[in-house]
């Protein structure tokens, strides 16, 4: 199960990447580390005089579920259910040690299952 897991978030990731608007100086790379099963997509590089480091998704597979521990789009959770991911092995790590919901959390990153 991990396996297909890591190639649906690694394949979504690598698009992730190449449709992300790249300019001369801010790349969008995907990270795929299988040793550690964590997987990020970052923006890096410069505007003008600021330095751009920002992490738009964080990843990671703990016990044979998906954790979250960032979400910057609308869209991931969807795509990785089309790539064949059960929705309740999905976990908000972000939401999980709050009470409220975060009104600046993208509304995946809300827990989809009781803890």
């Amino acid at each position: 199960m991990e396996y297909s897991y890591r190639t649906a978030i690694a394949e979504t990731l690598r698009e992730y990447a190449q449709l992300r608007r790249r300019t001369s100086s801010v790349h969008t790379i995907a990270i795929c580390d299988t040793a550690t099963d964590n997987y990020l997509l970052v923006n890096l590089g410069w505007t003008d005089d600021e330095r751009i480091h920002n992490i738009v998704i964080h990843l990671r597979i703990i016990d044979r579920q998906i954790h979250i521990e960032w979400n910057g789009t609308d869209t991931l959770i969807e795509d990785l259910i089309d790539r064949g991911i059960p929705k309740s092995d999905f976990i908000s790590a972000i939401a999980r040690e709050r009470t409220k919901p975060n009104p600046y959390m993208s509304q995946h990153d809300r827990p989809l299952t009781e803890a």
